[in-house]
């Protein structure tokens, strides 16, 4: 079996993974209902083409600690009969980045969303530039 689950290349050109032990033990854990779990299996291929064309990366507020990116899109899935945010928290520390959790937000406010740690890559006003913060 191989060590990553999947493997992804995202906007800046960074190799990004989701390993299969951080999808057992941490993703699928154990205090999550089986309702919870198929849900997260349903969106995973959300999460890697929220990864490969993010709306959003922008730095974790705590970025100087714990070097994590957030991808951000907006999602539509029927099961939620609305659109909510999908986060995607990535660790940028190692090489490849590796994919730590994802989260679905209903609050559509900045700081739910992005924290404070500032905008990495915005795909609307700057495809496929990096932006210096």
């Amino acid at each position: 079996m191989s060590e990553y689950r999947w493997e992804v290349c995202d906007p800046l050109g960074n190799r990004v993974v989701l390993k299969e032990s951080t999808f057992e033990k941490h993703i699928m854990s154990d205090n999550r209902t089986q309702k919870q779990i198929e849900h997260m299996i349903k969106i995973e291929k959300n999460v890697r083409e929220t990864i490969e064309n993010p709306r959003y990366i922008y730095r974790d507020r705590d970025y100087e600690q714990n070097k994590r990116h957030r991808y951000i899109d907006l999602i539509g899935l029927p099961e939620l009969n609305h659109i909510q945010a999908l986060v995607v928290i990535v660790d940028t520390d190692r090489q490849p980045q590796e994919v730590v959790t994802w989260i679905i937000k209903r609050n559509l406010s900045k700081e739910s969303i992005f924290g404070e740690g500032g905008i990495v890559y915005d795909a609307k006003h700057n495809k496929n530039k990096y932006i210096s913060t």
